[in-house]
């Protein structure tokens, strides 16, 4: 074990940075990065004035809507539907196939769940058997 003369302590000044000199004056200048747009920023800057209209039209109540605006965001919308409806992938026949067997399983699911609750509930009241 070292003696206390041995031992090396420094309890430093609270608050102070490493490296740094107490009565140093001298300024330290931070380069700025240029600035380089974020994703979001590249999506807001993306988004259409139509689509950012439709957004704020369909918080607002009907009667509080005016011809104009009514008219416009009807044909946003239908131009949105139509543009979904000619860019639609086609499905592959597995796929279609996978889709419409786990329909059928989880109706078949529910149905037996629904059996089975219905069977239990006339059971407890002495119905059935």
């Amino acid at each position: 074990m070292p003696t206390h003369e041995e031992m090396l302590q420094h309890f430093g000044i609270l608050g102070m940075k490493w490296g740094k000199k107490k009565g140093s004056k001298k300024k330290t200048t931070i380069k700025k990065k240029p600035k380089v747009e974020t994703k979001t920023e590249e999506k807001e800057s993306s988004i259409s004035k139509d689509y950012i209209l439709k957004e704020s039209l369909k918080n607002k109540k009907i009667t509080e809507l005016s011809n104009e605006e009514l008219r416009k965001f009807n044909e946003r919308i239908q131009l949105e539907k139509q543009y979904s409806q000619l860019t639609k992938k086609e499905m592959s026949e597995g796929k279609k196939f996978v889709i419409d067997l786990m329909k059928n399983i989880a109706k078949e699911q529910v149905t037996n769940f629904a059996k089975s609750q219905v069977t239990k509930m006339l059971a407890r009241r002495g119905i059935g058997g």
